[in-house]
């Protein structure tokens, strides 16, 4: 859950060092170390959620492609059965040319359209996607459970990580995602590190959509 975090103030840390604490407005003060493992868990769960959304996509793709590729195999081999079969019975046979035709041009036109589209490119990007944004999650779970002793290597850390995720962000936003596959994305997450949703405040326990506008409607 989200710190509702006010103006900070400083405290000192055993090593000697200055360390910045966060006074909320019910007077609770959070050390600055636990304000950035929570960030480390929050960002961990947006990488894990991009993660599901670019999985999916792979998922869907890749079925497509698979079947493109039947039909590019299916299709031959069935004109070539159709003339074999039916060449003694020439009433069946311009029939039975006029259906292989037929498929023929649905494969034709789904061939081009997956060309159009990219699907090859999209569904490679979809992989690589979801193996970064997994890596990327799963460092950040890391750092949460594990920081380092001293703050100054904790925020190191935490920036180079931050600069690996924005140039994986920047990437995906390229790829245009939906609405509602942002919403399955969070209901992924949620469901994951079993977080309560900013919407409906429950906890997912399950994929299936729900009414919610934030981790429903997909």
């Amino acid at each position: 859950m989200e710190l509702n975090l006010d103006a900070p103030t400083s405290e000192v840390t055993e090593g000697g060092s200055s360390e910045i604490a966060v006074t909320q407005p019910s007077g609770v003060t959070v050390p600055e170390r636990d304000i950035l493992r929570q960030d480390c868990w929050t960002q961990a769960l947006y990488a894990f959620g991009t993660a599901a959304i670019f999985e999916r996509r792979a998922q869907i793709l890749g079925r497509r492609l698979k079947g493109l590729a039947f039909l590019g195999i299916a299709v031959p081999l069935t004109i070539g059965g159709v003339v074999r079969s039916f060449s003694g019975a020439l009433q069946y046979l311009e029939f039975a040319l006029w259906i292989a035709g037929l498929a023929s041009l649905a494969q034709l036109i789904l061939t081009a359209w997956s060309l159009i589209n990219r699907w090859q490119d999209h569904h490679a990007y979809a992989l690589a996607s979801m193996v970064d944004n997994h890596k990327i999650a799963q460092k950040y779970e890391h750092l949460g459970k594990n920081p380092p002793g001293h703050l100054t290597e904790f925020k190191f850390r935490q920036e180079l990580l931050n600069a690996e995720s924005s140039t994986c962000d920047s990437l995906d936003y390229q790829q245009e995602l939906s609405d509602k596959e942002r919403r399955r994305g969070m209901r992924v997450a949620l469901r994951q590190y079993q977080l309560p949703c900013a919407g409906c405040r429950e906890v997912p326990k399950s994929l299936k959509a729900t009414n919610c506008d934030v981790c429903g409607q997909f």
